[in-house]
């Protein structure tokens, strides 16, 4: 195959309808996904599952509606799918893990089929499927239940592709077939969009797949024309681009604090310099994860490039020049390769630290780009094993002809244990940080976490241990001493517990959390003037990907309380309205209400109702329902809500017995 568009010579026009897909390889590449995720399937959340996109996602929770999170979130796209996990299987994390791996399933098949209509050989995008299936750069995105955005932005970004290459370069004379594809081009861009902002190249992807399309055929190619029809997909991109940066317009705050950033990079002044000189550096350690996947972890901890004795970007760069000169000369001969490495460059270049990123190096970063190095690659296969076997003859072409499939056969067997082997690292969160110390160890935010997993663990000496070398590695870590602080409070160490609070502030005075907690522990302490400072000062600085109104809600209601306490009634209620607005689902807000309210009986007990119906639990809400039955006379409705108190906290019978004496004075119990 010394000339792909030769090996292509003589097929029709429309290359789907000469094409037949045999069942078994469809079958197959399927099922192989299944086959080597299959130990993912009984994996729990970890990372951010749990904190951010599914356990305390407050769309799953029914805290926010779902046109909130379409207008206001980043990936929405990702919170509808977790929608349908939710509706089946609750909080069950197989029933996500499940979705996943049908989604790469999908992708898998997809390629099959996308590859086969754009006029590869079959043997080519056979291989390419099937190396994709079980390609280890894949499990970040695949076992790890948050990383399904990259799933969901690939699948589309194909069916973009797809249905525009045969919308505008197709000759088939079904035009309203045509038009519907065009339609569903765009509708596709902006699914993609909604799944991850990292479409915003798809316009360029669709050019590019247009010119391979031409150029398989041997067919003229009208600029204009592609550029014409590719302009709704540019203007939808542009426009979402636009407001996808109106929603991160807080952003710099969390550059600025570090929450969602590695600390290994949080001081490092990023110049004119690093943007030029870090996607050499970022490209070479990409390619060379495609080649070799051996060094995977969570946490890569790639740092910029900051200076130009930096060698990582001259080796970058190198490689850069090398890949272009295979580029340019496989141009006419064979055009899948330079299809392949532009595909790669493209998908990968808004990661590729040319602008600071949340984080420089992530292998779930290349799902997406690793389908054009395969390309490339399987490409680049079947030439050099053509070009020798045709140069070779007797005794060599025989072993040739052997060695070349076990060479395949083993990459596909390596890739395969590979894959299922980093798929155990995912399971759990002990097994996911553990499996990141061991890749690297000196990486601080890796043992912080590695503490988190301890400690939820129940092994609390080993974690403050792992967060004690957090801080050697790290000093200005204050999320770190923020846990300390709370492991110390949950030990009954209140002085050790404000210290690590105080600490976290003295690096970050505008850290939320830690004025949050702080005011925490001075509440528990009986010092309600320091609790309402730093509860005001949570309220101004709490923030967060997902949760924050919730956290500013919870803030204001503590303040709301506090305010209540000390019989500023007025100035608790303002308070407690931005409580509401910002928590509604937090129950203790409802029962504060009822006790502000209880002038006005009918807001009083909806109020109460309102926390009953958030907490059937909440003991407090169904005492206080009662004494408001029973102060209007309605002693045996006030007994049936006074029953279900004293069976959830029995420690709440002398008051009941009380009231029942009709002691006016214990007529009111506050909420936690």
């Amino acid at each position: 195959m010394t000339d792909m568009n030769a090996h292509n010579a003589g097929m029709e026009t429309d290359s789907t309808r000469t094409r037949s897909y045999p069942l078994k390889e469809i079958v197959l590449l399927f099922f192989l996904p299944w086959i080597v995720y299959a130990l993912s399937l009984n994996g729990d959340f970890v990372y951010d599952d749990v904190a951010i996109t599914v356990v305390e996602n407050p769309l799953l929770h029914g805290e926010i509606s779902l046109t909130e999170v379409l207008l206001q979130w980043d990936r929405p796209l990702r919170e509808i799918t977790y929608l349908l996990d939710h509706a089946l299987w609750g909080f069950q994390p197989i029933g996500y893990h499940l979705q996943n791996v049908l989604w790469h399933s999908a992708n898998t098949v997809l390629i099959y089929f996308f590859l086969c209509f754009l006029g590869l050989p079959q043997p080519v995008f056979f291989l390419t499927a099937l190396l994709f299936a079980v390609h280890p750069l894949s499990v970040e995105s695949v076992a790890w239940i948050s990383g399904r955005k990259e799933l969901l932005c690939f699948f589309f970004e194909m069916a973009a592709c797809f249905s525009f290459v045969y919308a505008v370069m197709s000759e088939s004379k079904r035009r309203n077939v045509a038009r519907l594809l065009y339609f569903a081009s765009i509708i596709s861009v902006l699914l993609a969009l909604l799944a991850k902002q990292v479409a915003v190249v798809l316009p360029l992807l669709l050019f590019l797949t247009c010119r391979f399309y031409a150029q398989m055929r041997n067919r003229s190619f009208c600029h204009s024309a592609i550029i014409k029809a590719i302009l709704p997909h540019v203007l939808l991109t542009v426009f979402f681009t636009l407001f996808s940066f109106r929603l991160f317009e807080q952003l710099h705050i969390v550059e600025n604090r570090g929450t969602f950033y590695d600390p290994a990079s949080r001081d490092v002044a990023y110049s004119f310099l690093s943007a030029c000189l870090t996607p050499f550096a970022t490209a070479l350690k990409s390619i060379w994860l495609c080649v070799w996947p051996m060094d995977l972890t969570v946490e890569h901890g790639f740092s910029p490039v900051v200076k130009m004795a930096d060698p990582r970007w001259l080796g970058g760069l190198i490689m850069v020049v090398f890949l272009l000169i295979i580029a340019y000369k496989s141009y006419s001969k064979i055009p899948a390769i330079w299809f392949g490495l532009l595909w790669f460059a493209l998908s990968w270049a808004p990661v590729s630290g040319a602008v600071p990123v949340g984080y420089l190096l992530a292998e779930r970063y290349l799902y997406i780009p690793c389908f054009g190095f395969l390309v490339a690659f399987t490409c680049g296969y079947f030439w050099l094993r053509n070009h020798l076997e045709i140069r070779a003859n007797g005794h060599r072409k025989k072993v040739l002809a052997y060695s070349f499939p076990v060479f395949l056969a083993t990459i596909g067997l390596f890739f395969s244990a590979r894959t299922m082997m980093r798929t155990l690292d995912w399971r759990s969160e002990i097994a996911l940080w553990e499996s990141a110390k061991a890749a690297r160890p000196a990486n601080a935010k890796v043992r912080f976490n590695v503490g988190n997993a301890y400690r939820d663990a129940g092994r609390k000496e080993e974690a403050f241990e792992q967060w004690r070398n957090a801080l050697e590695l790290q000093p200005n870590y204050p999320q770190v001493w923020v846990t300390i602080g709370n492991a110390e409070k949950r030990r009954g160490q209140f002085a050790e517990a404000e210290r690590g609070y105080r600490e976290a502030l003295a690096l970050e005075p505008e850290y939320g959390l830690a004025h949050y907690n702080l005011a925490h522990l001075f509440a528990a302490q009986e010092k309600k003037e320091l609790a309402l400072q730093h509860y005001k000062l949570a309220a101004e600085y709490l923030y967060g990907k997902r949760s924050g109104n919730r956290w500013k809600g919870m803030a204001y209601y503590q303040i709301a309380k506090l305010l209540f306490e000390r019989g500023e009634k007025e100035l608790a209620w303002n308070y407690l309205i931005h409580a509401e607005s910002l928590a509604p689902n937090h129950a203790p807000i409802y029962l504060l209400i009822g006790l502000l309210k209880q002038d006005q009986p009918d807001i009083a007990r909806r109020a109460f109702q309102t926390a009953i119906e958030l907490d059937a639990n909440y003991s407090e809400a169904f005492y206080n329902l009662g004494v408001l039955e029973w102060q209007f006379g309605r002693q045996e409705l006030a007994e049936t809500y006074w029953s279900q108190a004293l069976r959830l906290n029995p420690n709440l019978e002398t008051g009941i017995r009380a009231l029942r004496s009709h002691n006016p004075h214990l007529n009111e119990i506050l909420p936690d």
